[in-house]
């Protein structure tokens, strides 16, 4: 049975984040997730050394890590049992964002601390993103409005 996505952030990892409040600051950004699917959504992990420590339903700006999938991916996704490469090629998974916070979150998702996590390249079955660039799987949308925020920034 597949979870539902709604269930799964605003019950369970909202519970993770509350309960691990020191480790939530550590990732020190916020981390959106787009779901779609059936139970579509967007929900934004607030895991800022001042913010609110909590997961919420809807967007912000200008997330540190943007994870893009689909509803059916979601159980593989939460589990790590997948080939990240394959996932993205087959647009079942888009990624963009920073390195760093890409591993401080999966490194507090896990239970272990960034510097940990450095020594590999992999958590959660994903391969850590190349900072500030979309991946293959990325929505179109993203890709132009990452690229040219990015190009103003310079």
């Amino acid at each position: 049975m597949a979870i539902n996505p709604k269930f799964l952030f605003e019950v369970l990892l909202r519970s993770h984040v509350q309960a691990n409040k020191i480790g939530a600051a550590a990732v020190d950004a916020y981390v959106m997730f787009t779901v779609a699917g059936k139970n579509s959504g967007i929900w934004t992990f607030d895991l800022r050394k001042k913010g609110a420590h909590d997961v919420l339903r809807g967007k912000v700006k200008d997330p540190g890590l943007h994870i893009m999938l689909d509803e059916g991916f979601l159980d593989t996704f939460i589990a790590g049992e997948f080939d990240a490469k394959k996932a993205i090629a087959d647009n079942k998974l888009g990624i963009v964002g920073s390195e760093k916070v890409f591993k401080a979150f999966a490194g507090f998702l896990s239970g272990k601390s960034a510097a940990k996590l450095g020594a590999t390249k992999a958590a959660a079955g994903l391969a850590a993103p190349k900072a500030g660039k979309p991946t293959r799987g990325a929505a179109k949308s993203d890709r132009g409005g990452r690229r040219a925020s990015a190009q103003k920034a310079r």
